[in-house]
């Protein structure tokens, strides 16, 4: 007999569909474990963390709007959109697809000193201490990336910030 995943409750106390889903994702999809994750490291810092954005006078509001200053011919953001304009370029203010934007790690690995830190990091610290690393493989991601054999910015970033925060004390 296959088991069966329980099924997750997804409540809709909106009368907007968008509302509804903005609901969901603040409060059972991606913001639950993003804060949980947020406030321990701030504790772990020895900091308060303060996220004004998940403010529940900002979401009520949110919540209370109709789908059209969600959505607009096809966009999302609509109020946003609407609200920036003269202060951002047309062509940005527009734009469907998102961007972000990495911490150059890639250009940053290819000063000597830096490279010999993190090396040091990876080596040393608490991922290979902990036996969750491989120091050969660590080495070799390093080592490939300042040959510019592969960009391993994706794969190193990652492993430097978790060892640094299980540095933390």
């Amino acid at each position: 007999m296959e088991a069966k995943a329980p099924k997750v409750p997804m409540p809709r106390p909106y009368p907007f569909f968008l509302s509804n889903r903005l609901f969901q994702e603040m409060s059972y999809e991606t913001s639950p474990p993003t804060l949980w994750s947020e406030a321990l490291s701030s504790k772990a810092a020895g900091i308060k963390g303060v996220f004004p954005m998940a403010s529940p006078r900002l979401f009520r509001l949110a919540y209370s709007l109709s789908g059209s200053y969600k959505y607009d011919n096809g966009l999302t953001k609509a109020l946003i959109r609407r609200g920036s304009e003269g202060l951002l370029p047309e062509k940005t203010r527009w734009n469907p697809v998102k961007t972000g934007f990495n911490a150059p790690l890639d250009l940053w690995l290819k000063d000597q000193k830096l490279a010999a830190n993190v090396l040091e990091l990876l080596t040393q610290g608490p991922l290979s201490h902990k036996g969750w690393l491989k120091k050969d493989a660590a080495l070799d991601l390093v080592t490939s990336h300042q040959k510019g054999q592969a960009n391993h910015m994706m794969a190193l970033w990652p492993l430097i910030v978790t060892d640094l925060f299980l540095n933390l004390k």
